[in-house]
């Protein structure tokens, strides 16, 4: 039996394949993990700077659009409309709503025949209970106000789950046609419960704005008025408010993580063979994936969950083939040096792409 050749540890006393061998793992992996990292790093960022105009769009409204509808609106009246954020009673990432509960109010001088808070609807949504506050008149002014509690469905944008800020919108729409009623945003008057509150999430910035919309039907309306009428929108922002939910998300892809360099770090340095300790780190893995997915639509679009998870398998396969060479390096060339030094490569190159991914995929995700 050939004695084993323990005396090439250094790059420089390696022969030619030796060398080649080291310079191929170490550029695939070196590259694999900055085209990965530098992939989703960017998705996930882009992601996250887009929020302001996205926002910032929602308060816009179109300007074609208003200056079509401005002729038909010379004679009508002109109502103030706010609201008032009172609760965030639920938010279903999942089933794709949220309910919440908030005042609104009208405010108009003329016209004592309107009746807006019975006149206006909330578009995708359903009005659960509506409460009358006031209902008043002071001589030519007219206020009405109630409290609305209404479930709003809502496709959420979960890239960057469970690092994720959402915006939530409510679009009051009147029921009156701009012929009738010309809305005005009470942006004053338009606030949040400071003592609102709503697990795992933080409230950022509400806004209210008008959007005027056309509609190209008159379902057959033999008296049809305009097609022009308009909605108060309400938007509210929120943001998580921690990092509890993506520890919870990995906490098991960590686990197998640490295992799989232990089961790498012990091929390396000691002659055995553990390779049958890394299936169980795939199906921990595996797991790990159905923790965060459970929480989330079918409609699941690829993210911060995904990323992160596929480059836990990544590392698991990359160490799987790394004990595989390093056993034939040890079986078949009888080389303890070389399989030593290998082990090394690629233990060290691993486990500081996997620590810097740790803290890279949080900061590219996260408003902070």
């Amino acid at each position: 039996m050939n004695k084993i050749k323990s005396n090439i540890t250094k790059y420089k006393n390696l022969k030619a394949w030796q060398k080649k061998s080291l310079i191929f793992w170490f550029s695939f992996t070196l590259l694999l993990a900055i085209v990965y990292l530098g992939f989703t790093g960017y998705s996930l960022y882009t992601d996250k700077v887009a929020e302001e105009s996205y926002w910032e769009s929602h308060l816009l409204d179109n300007e074609e659009i208003v200056k079509e509808a401005l002729p038909f609106s010379k004679n009508a009246t002109t109502v103030t409309a706010g609201t008032y954020i009172e609760n965030l009673k639920e938010l279903n990432i999942k089933n794709n709503y949220f309910r919440i509960v908030f005042d609104c109010w009208f405010r108009w001088n003329g016209n004592k025949d309107l009746d807006m808070i019975n006149n206006f609807d909330i578009y995708n949504g359903a009005i659960n209970k509506l409460t009358i506050i006031d209902d008043f008149t002071d001589g030519d002014t007219h206020y009405q106000r109630a409290r609305v509690d209404a479930t709003i469905s809502q496709n959420y944008w979960t890239t960057r789950f469970p690092l994720e800020s959402y915006q939530l919108h409510v679009y009051l729409e009147s029921l009156h046609a701009i012929d009738d009623v010309l809305l005005v945003a009470d942006t004053a008057h338009s606030t949040i419960n400071e003592h609102i509150t709503l697990s795992g999430y933080k409230f950022e910035r509400n806004a209210v704005s008008i959007n005027t919309v056309k509609y190209d039907n008159n379902m057959n309306d033999p008296e049809p008025q305009s097609p022009y009428n308009q909605e108060l929108v309400t938007s509210l922002e929120i943001n998580r408010d921690g990092i509890g939910l993506y520890i919870k998300c990995f906490v098991a892809l960590l686990g197998t993580l640490t295992w799989v360099f232990i089961t790498l770090f012990i091929c390396t340095y000691h002659r055995v063979d553990p390779l049958g300790m890394i299936p169980g780190a795939l199906f921990g893995t595996v797991t790990n994936i159905m923790v965060g997915a459970n929480l989330l639509p079918d409609s699941l679009r690829l993210g911060l969950l995904e990323y992160v998870n596929f480059a836990g398998v990544a590392v698991i396969v990359l160490t799987a083939i790394s004990v595989i060479n390093i056993n034939r390096i040890r079986n078949e060339h009888q080389n303890m040096g070389f399989a030593k030094l290998y082990g090394r490569m690629m233990l060290y190159m691993l486990l500081t792409f996997t620590l810097i991914g740790i803290f890279w995929f949080p900061l590219m995700a996260y408003k902070f």
